[in-house]
């Protein structure tokens, strides 16, 4: 947790966007106390102020910026793929009833929010393709939206995969009932997909009507500081020599 607290304080995008009024620092909060809720929700905690801080966070980011939807949707695949959503009938419906209670609470916003879609002019000349999503949004990242650091976006890609794969392997090997908290494969799993999924998410919506900037994706930053934070842990306490 204090490495990825000290990676995100000198992320030279969070540092810039955290000096604008718009809302992209604000929606990035909420999501990171969202994601927070939802992965100790994971980790077995069934009481009902996870929840309810959990449709709070999601709610407040949604009426901050409609990106938000994206976190929203990767937490339900999280979900989904965790198989204990599905073996206890009492959670399948508590992870309903809330989805519902978000999705009323964004209700009477919802004309608007179509009337501004339908608005919404592009500024890109020809399509936006994925690459394009997910090179500016790597560099952006690692570097900044204006770095230049080749060698410093490696390696974040070194890092990341270290703690990606030291968690699949603990995972695999089982040697721990109950790894920790944030090394679990639940809170990994939830990680990978908070990152992943809405970049291929933007660069469909890119595709549709050509506009992207990386500050779109800000709300997956936190994921990305905290896996390369698990590889940066796992490095430090030299275990992966063990492991492998």
């Amino acid at each position: 947790g204090l490495i990825a607290a000290f990676l995100i304080s000198i992320s030279p995008l969070a540092v810039y966007y955290s000096q604008e009024t718009r809302g992209y620092m604000l929606l990035t909060a909420l999501i990171l106390v969202a994601a927070n809720a939802f992965v100790r929700w994971l980790g077995g905690r069934n009481d009902r102020w996870m929840w309810l801080i959990y449709v709070a966070a999601i709610v407040g980011a949604l009426y901050t910026h409609y990106f938000a939807a994206l976190v929203w949707i990767a937490s339900k695949v999280a979900w989904l793929l965790d198989l204990r959503g599905f073996q206890k009938s009492r959670r399948f419906w508590i992870w309903i009833a809330v989805q519902l209670m978000i999705a009323i609470c964004f209700l009477p916003w919802l004309p608007n929010a179509i009337a501004q879609a339908g608005s919404n002019a592009t500024y890109f000349p020809g399509r936006v393709t994925w690459d394009t999503v997910v090179g500016d949004t790597w560099h952006a990242f690692t570097v900044g939206e204006w770095g230049d650091g080749s060698i410093a976006s490696w390696v974040w890609v070194v890092l990341i995969a270290i703690g990606v794969l030291s968690s699949i392997w603990r995972f695999i090997r089982r040697r721990e009932a109950k790894a920790v908290e944030g090394n679990n494969w639940r809170s990994v799993l939830a990680l990978a997909l908070w990152l992943v999924i809405p970049i291929l998410l933007m660069s469909a919506l890119a595709w549709l009507k050509p506009k992207f900037a990386p500050r779109y994706l800000l709300l997956s930053l936190p994921a990305f500081v905290v896996l390369a934070s698990i590889g940066i842990e796992n490095l430090r306490s030299a275990d992966l020599s063990r492991q492998y």
